[in-house]
């Protein structure tokens, strides 16, 4: 038995955004599939609870996307649109979003343990909630985005911007805050050590 499903890029493009509960079958399946989809396009598609652990969407295109409760761990979304998504309660521990636009995202309560968001655009990104314990936030833009209660514990957040953004019971301690801009920033009850 082979460890990928015979499927041509664009008909697994189509799956996944069409057919949320056929891919993760075939993702139950084909456990070891972690398809390259590309600069795939799935603007606006309702893919709640999908498995996309190790799959790669650099590039691509899923600005509006919903993604609540999908689990993108491993992923590759580097340079990927992923303006106004929702990643409400989804679990990307350890995925690649560099230089990811996501800009107006929610990502409130997601898994970014690890993750790398380093030179990501997230101005005006809700991640209330949200756990970014060792990630790369480097050179990110987090202007105006909420992350009240988020736990950035040990974040990498060198010449990260913040200017303007809620950040009231949030937990830095031991986070890397070399050139970072706080200007305006909401640091209410904000935790820095213990």
């Amino acid at each position: 038995m082979s460890n990928n499903p015979d499927l041509e890029p664009a008909e697994a493009i189509r799956i996944l955004g069409k057919e949320p509960d056929r891919w993760n079958r075939l993702r139950e399946e084909y456990p070891e599939w972690q398809p390259d989809l590309g600069p795939a396009s799935l603007c606006k598609e309702d893919m709640r609870g999908v498995n996309l652990i190790g799959v790669r969407l650099a590039g691509g295109d899923l600005s509006g996307a919903n993604l609540s409760g999908a689990n993108l761990s491993g992923s590759t979304l580097a340079g990927a649109n992923c303006a106004g998504i929702c990643l409400k309660g989804a679990i990307l521990s350890g995925a690649n979003l560099t230089e990811a636009n996501l800009e107006g995202g929610d990502l409130r309560d997601a898994q970014l343990g690890q993750a790398d968001l380093s030179w990501a655009e997230m101005k005006g990104a809700r991640l209330e909630g949200a756990v970014l314990r060792g990630a790369d936030l480097a050179r990110a833009s987090l202007c105006e985005a909420d992350l009240s209660g988020a736990s950035l514990v040990g974040a990498f957040l060198t010449e990260t911007d913040f200017k303007g953004a809620r950040l009231p019971g949030a937990d830095l301690r031991d986070a890397r805050l070399d050139r970072t801009n706080l200007c305006n920033a909401d640091l209410t009850e904000t935790r820095f050590w213990d």
